[in-house]
């Protein structure tokens, strides 16, 4: 994945909250097509090189077979973040080419970008797509104390992760199937169950609470016939199955012990309340590397990467639930008038698939991720996003034109 607590509950001017990084997580060269031989997969133009000689850095393709093994389910929580905006020196480095094409290496941009759009958009080593990585930079130039360094820190006290969850899994180096689902986990800190014994051990023994949210269906109501916040409630999710996630893949696979999942849809929240707001990533891909031999009798997600599109829209409407000099982040906040330009400024791709004519509307967005072993817990209500905007001022309301 952000606001109530909000990292430090602010953006810009004290903004504390947006996902800016600083902390390294590991080599993303693995799944290069580059890189990566005949694991790595043709571009996504089909061209061996690519066109203008621009190397795609794109995921494994699906292995011809695979492997006899017995079906396993695990269950990761992300640990450590990286969002990039520290390695900028040529272009992100964190991410993959979304968009098939390598702008300023030889081709243009693959939508039409608005007038707002005037940061640069170049994109990174072999087309990477991380607009998102250069806007959390010029961010971090308001804020002091915030970055994945933080977000990560957060993550290793319980205060938040990322559960992705492998099923149908033969445990092996490749398997053309598998279930893949990601659960935005509010936190162990945020489950009243725990109460103040809820920071995790990372020993593959932790239950994180899943938000009725990231399930599908309209169950879950209380065992009391109220909201399920107030106190410890494990029953609180009845009617929702927490085998039917929201954001899944049902067809993705494993090549070299490399996951791949196509996520439509994928939610995160970092470091948040209840009340706080969901990252909407659109058009995304996961990828990491499955390791089982770095701790004996253990499973590891190492060279993690969640990449999308996250729409100027959804980027918008989620302002409304953070504060700035304890004051919510409405359109007449005098911060607001620093922040949307800011924000607008590097769209960079569209949201949904079209071409040159195409209206760039979303920021490109990659986050690397280090995951443990971890177990899911019950489903944890909450009141879901608010904003303290009065009508008019709301900036779900505005946009980027």
């Amino acid at each position: 994945m952000l606001a109530s607590r909000a990292i430090g509950g602010a953006l810009g001017f004290g903004l504390g909250v947006l996902l800016a990084a600083s902390c390294f997580v590991g080599s993303y060269e693995l799944v290069d097509a580059a890189s990566a031989g005949s694991g790595g997969g043709l571009p996504p133009d089909g061209s061996p090189g690519g066109t203008g000689g621009c190397h795609h850095a794109t995921w494994p393709s699906p292995p011809a077979s695979s492997d006899p093994g017995t079906d396993v389910d695990l269950v990761f929580a992300v640990r450590k973040i990286d969002f990039g905006e520290t390695a900028l020196q040529n272009g992100p480095a964190v991410g993959y080419d979304l968009d098939t094409r390598c702008t300023c290496q030889g081709e243009g941009p693959s939508c039409l970008e608005p007038t707002s759009a005037t940061a640069d958009h170049c994109d990174g080593p072999e087309g990477r797509d991380n607009a998102a990585s250069q806007l959390f930079h010029t961010l971090l130039q308001f804020v002091d104390a915030v970055g994945s360094e933080t977000n990560s820190q957060l993550a290793a006290e319980g205060k938040w992760t990322l559960l992705v969850r492998l099923r149908q899994y033969n445990g092996q180096a490749n398997d053309q199937q598998v279930v893949a689902s990601l659960y935005p986990s509010p936190g162990r800190d945020n489950d009243p169950c725990f109460g103040d014994a809820y920071a995790p051990a990372w020993d593959g023994t932790d239950q994180w609470p899943v938000p009725a949210e990231s399930l599908e269906g309209s169950g879950g109501a209380a065992p009391d016939g109220g909201t399920g916040e107030g106190g410890c409630q494990p029953d609180a999710g009845a009617g929702l199955d927490i085998d039917l996630p929201r954001y899944t893949d049902p067809v993705a696979y494993v090549r070299d012990w490399v996951l791949v999942a196509n996520l439509p849809e994928a939610g995160m929240i970092l470091s948040s309340t209840s009340h706080s707001p969901v990252v909407k990533i659109t058009a995304g891909f996961l990828t990491a590397h499955i390791d089982h031999t770095q701790i004996p009798g253990r499973w590891l997600l190492r060279d993690g990467l969640l990449v999308g599109r996250w729409k100027l829209s959804d980027f918008l409407a989620m302002l409304g639930a953070f504060t700035v000099n304890d004051q919510p982040l409405c359109t007449n906040n005098p911060a607001y008038i620093v922040v949307k330009p800011q924000i607008c400024s590097y769209a960079d791709v569209a949201s949904t698939l079209g071409g040159p004519t195409t209206p760039c509307d979303a920021i490109s967005f990659g986050m690397g991720f280090e995951g443990e072993d971890a177990k899911l817990g019950h489903i944890l209500l909450s009141a879901g996003t608010t904003t303290e905007c009065q009508p008019g001022t709301d900036p779900g309301s505005d946009t980027c034109d």
